[in-house]
């Protein structure tokens, strides 16, 4: 992944979605607070649901510290210490670690499990920082819309990353150096690294973001109850964090508690009337709804507005193809590189779906240029090991 650095990926459930021009219709829930739009009665058991506390998110364990103590302290001068820090964390080779998008773990569970998505690595990262004297600020980093497919659902992803910067710590073990640079620590494993705006966050946005996957984990597993006690748990930490507000939302879809579902998305849409994602599942909504003409309306002003997204496109061209659609993935996937030629994950879109076809020949032609514009080492031979595999065939 880019250099030495560490992300976040948070999962936001994104399974279809619009908006709608009528402001008064957008602003239903203006007056309504966010406890209103809990009904935990629908949920009987979900207090009974184990839900990690702060402390235990950022905890580190014995065996983690004692790594700590072996392999960064006994290097002097805090800039190299941030510098070994984020090396390791960036080579996940130092800390056996298996990259793993469904791994919504705290900072000890991914030391022990050996498993790890953005933002449980994010988590480690942190505690680590803080465990070895640094000064250490998460920053949200505005991407464009980014979706997965897992499971047969789209996930839309945010991302977080760390700046870690020299600080006097009080046990000495880590001295404060004068105008020494910040590192920043981010390990984006999808979104070619560019230079997208970012600002500080908060540790209970990162807590929201937390419980927020954990909640879209317990929603694909068909767990209600344990969504909802995460979904609510993301919202008490952080009332404005709106990716909850529009899992939520799915949620009460899910149980046909359509005007909770409307509710929830509409609180989203209050806090940023710009949010795409609660638009689509609003329109999602309003098509179980049976309001045809208002859902039409909704994804035909959506479907313009994410026209210049490359990432849009290739979703598309995503779900074409988990249908067996290969030619109209292609379609979807050629548009995608229109927009940015710079993407591996497009050209492989286009590899696998012409292998399905049986023309080994433009699949060949394909991975080789996903190979060319790949992020890094490792990827770069997970496409030449396809490469190989494909000439034995």
């Amino acid at each position: 992944m880019l250099q030495k650095y560490l992300l976040s990926l948070l999962l936001i459930l994104a399974i279809s979605a619009c908006s709608t021009t009528n402001m008064a219709f957008l602003n239903k829930t203006e007056h309504l607070k966010s406890a209103e739009l809990f009904n935990d009665q629908l949920f009987p058991d979900y207090q009974q649901q184990h839900i990690e506390s702060e402390h235990e998110i950022f905890y580190l364990s014995d065996a983690v510290k004692k790594y700590m103590d072996d392999n960064i302290f006994p290097v002097h001068g805090s800039a190299k210490r941030i510098e070994l820090l984020a090396d390791i964390l960036f080579d996940q080779a130092s800390l056996n670690l298996i990259y793993a998008n469904d791994a919504n773990t705290t900072a000890s569970q991914t030391f022990v499990n050996q498993q790890a998505n953005c933002l449980s690595m994010t988590i480690l990262a942190y505690s680590m920082a803080k465990y070895a004297g640094l000064d250490v600020v998460f920053q949200e980093v505005k991407i464009p819309e980014y979706w997965v497919r897992r499971d047969g659902h789209s996930l839309l992803n945010g991302h977080i990353n760390l700046k870690i910067k020299p600080e006097k710590d009080p046990t000495h073990r880590v001295a404060l150096q004068f105008g020494s640079e910040a590192v920043e620590v981010d390990f984006n494993r999808n979104v070619p690294m560019q230079h997208f705006i970012k600002k500080p966050s908060s540790k209970a946005r990162v807590m929201a973001m937390f419980y927020n996957n954990k909640g879209a984990d317990a929603l694909l597993a068909g767990d209600f109850s344990r969504a909802y006690a995460y979904f609510k748990q993301a919202l008490v930490v952080d009332p404005e964090f709106i990716p909850a507000w529009g899992n939520l939302g799915i949620l009460y879809r899910y149980i046909n508690q359509f005007d909770l579902a409307e509710s929830a998305y509409l609180q989203a849409l209050n806090l940023d009337n710009n949010n795409l994602n609660n638009l689509e599942n609003l329109a999602i909504l309003k098509e179980f709804e049976g309001q045809s003409q208002q859902a039409s309306e909704l994804y035909r002003m959506l479907d313009n507005k994410r026209q210049s997204n490359p990432y849009y496109h290739f979703i598309q061209g995503e779900e074409q193809y988990d249908h067996g659609n290969w030619e109209q993935a292609i379609v979807y996937y050629n548009r995608a590189l229109r927009l940015d030629n710079k993407v591996h994950e497009f050209y492989f879109g286009l590899a696998k779906a012409y292998y399905q076809l049986g023309d080994t020949d433009h699949s060949k032609r394909y991975l080789k240029m996903a190979k060319r514009n790949s992020i890094n080492e490792a990827m770069e031979n997970r496409y030449q090991g396809k490469l190989d595999l494909l000439s034995r065939n």
